[in-house]
């Protein structure tokens, strides 16, 4: 396996299977190893392959029959949570890009591979709906397509499962038999004329028997409840604190070993400053009655940012006089340089997390260490530390030249559908004062600057990175041209995190080729080609050696130690 196989298991109450482990027949033969020398009972792998065995096949059916109302199967990270693992089961490590089961969903004793394919399948739609009712709405083609041994067998696994959103799976089990015979699906079944005391569903493939519809609607409320229910009993294990002691506790530790990282509130303002690190008043109020799971989690997290901070001020040349830019839009994503202080500010409030309402989940430390290296490696970016050296200035500037008649070449071969579309884009562009070619430079920043991520962090930070952030586009309301060249950068980290197979990760877990490629859009050579170029000239940048000092390897455990 190309990836430290260490960084699949870097949490102890879960463990990953990786998109570029998973296929239609389930886990790679390499990962079925690694998964049986980390102790997972091979029974338990079976059901998972023998889920995706039964979930992948059903879903294409259904896509090649009704192409306009269902999306093809996809393989995503797969995330298996322990038992007693402290986590609910609906959240995502890996927004867009992640799904999340239980490990008895896979434990043959109580589960079965058409139950670990509906959780599996849940679990994915739910990243889309945002609603566990919603969710189950999704996946009732898939039961609706198992033959009656496999349903009776998923409903008997449903009614023995220990998820802890037991409740509703057992109510499903007992609604299956009457779902079966009084729902009618879009590639299932004949819709017109529907049967006697039928009705169609608004907005999904499915019609109901208008006498089972209000038990369907109350097992999908059940759902949501239960969802809601777990959520609330995680906040309150969260709020759980032994008094105001704790929050002393923490503050004293910021006294005696002040991080290098400055923590603002809201809007922004410093309630805690290193340079004077007993001034604790404002940053204690703000702590006052927060539960001890976040206070012990968000030590963690200022001290992760303190010892990537140092690591870049160590390795990097110059780093501290490096010229801080102000007024950066950065400064709303919650962790950022800040341009008076020139240190990393860490706000107590983000747009994606709360660190003082529940602790760091899993993988969380890993993108914040991204995060962090990656709002310093921008200034060193400005700096000049990631350029394009003398000796590869000329095959940059051929690079550019090649990607500009790539992308002609790509809009000449449109077919006629999608011919006007692209002359409006290329229109507003125009307008804006932007080519097509100029897209993916419009990025190429963030790369030179995860190219000194790579160089100075633990191979997992990059991992981690890339997996957040190379997702599927097809439900974004990004314009074709736009899109493709949006694409055509970002994947760019697959081949940077030195994944086995760059292609076979976009192609299976993506849309993008059913999107761009199967419909006809753009003849595969032609993005193989477009991907090629922009590869191209991202290989042409390159960390000046002179001025940045890689790390050894008990630097990147001392980093590792961190993350815990």
């Amino acid at each position: 396996m190309g990836v430290a196989p260490h960084f699949y298991f870097a949490q102890d109450e879960l463990f990953l299977i990786p998109v570029e482990h998973i296929d239609r027949t389930g886990v790679s033969a390499a990962f079925a190893d690694e998964l049986e020398r980390r102790g997972v009972p091979s029974a338990s792998r079976e059901v998972f392959d023998r889920a995706m065995q039964l979930l992948w096949p059903a879903l294409e059916a259904l896509a090649k029959r009704r192409p306009d109302t269902f999306v093809p199967p996809r393989a995503t990270n797969v995330f298996v949570l322990r038992e007693g693992a402290p986590w609910p089961p609906y959240f995502r490590p890996f927004e867009g890009m992640s799904a999340v089961v239980y490990a008895c969903d896979l434990d043959p004793e109580v589960s079965c591979p058409e139950h670990a394919a509906f959780q599996l399948l849940v679990s994915e739609r739910l990243g889309q709906t945002r609603r566990a009712g919603a969710a189950l709405r999704e996946a009732l083609p898939f039961l609706l397509s198992l033959d009656d041994p496999a349903a009776e067998r998923l409903a008997a696994a449903a009614r023995r499962t220990r998820r802890p959103d037991a409740a509703p799976l057992a109510a499903l089990a007992d609604l299956l038999p009457a779902l079966r015979a009084g729902a009618r699906c879009e590639g299932l079944h004949e819709l017109e004329p529907l049967p006697a005391g039928f009705a169609r569903v608004k907005g999904t493939p499915l019609a109901l028997d208008r006498a089972l519809a209000p038990n369907l609607q109350a097992v999908m409320k059940q759902w949501d409840a239960v969802a809601a229910e777990l959520s609330e009993a995680h906040s309150a294990r969260q709020r759980v604190s032994s008094g105001a002691a704790h929050a002393s506790s923490v503050l004293a530790a910021l006294v005696a070993e002040p991080p290098e990282v400055l923590i603002v509130d809201r809007a922004g303002e410093t309630v805690w400053d290193p340079s004077t690190p007993t001034d604790t008043a404002r940053l204690g109020e703000a702590l006052r009655g927060v539960g001890d799971r976040p206070l012990d989690s968000l030590l963690r997290d200022l001290r992760l940012v303190s010892a990537v901070t140092r690591r870049f001020f160590e390795s990097v040349e110059g780093a501290r006089d490096l010229a801080v830019p102000t007024g950066s839009l950065e400064e709303a994503g919650g962790v950022y340089v800040h341009h008076d202080r020139r240190l990393i500010a860490y706000a107590l409030e983000q747009p994606s997390f709360a660190p003082l309402a529940e602790q760091a989940p899993p993988y969380h430390r890993l993108l914040l260490a991204a995060r962090t290296i990656h709002e310093w490696g921008h200034l060193a970016v400005d700096g000049g530390v990631v350029p394009v050296p003398a000796a590869r200035q000329r095959a940059f500037t051929a690079a550019c030249s090649a990607l500009g008649d790539t992308f002609s070449r790509i809009v000449n071969a449109l077919p006629r559908h999608a011919a006007d579309e692209a002359e409006l884009e290329l229109r507003e562009l125009r307008d804006e004062g932007t080519r097509l070619a100029d897209l993916p430079f419009s990025r190429l920043e963030d790369y030179r600057a995860n190219l000194l991520m790579k160089r100075l962090l633990p191979d997992e930070v990059l991992q981690a990175y890339v997996r957040a952030n190379v997702r599927s586009l097809a439900a974004e309301p990004v314009k074709m041209l736009r899109k493709l060249a949006r694409y055509a950068y970002e994947v760019q980290y697959l081949w940077l995190a030195e994944l086995d197979d760059p292609w076979q990760y976009v192609e299976k877990s993506t849309y993008f080729a059913e999107e761009y490629i199967g419909s006809g859009l753009v003849e595969r050579r032609l993005v193989e080609e477009l991907f090629a170029r922009v590869r191209s000239i991202c290989e042409c940048y390159e960390v000046d050696a002179s001025r940045v000092a890689a790390p050894d390897a008990a630097a990147h455990d001392a980093i590792r130690r961190a993350f815990s």
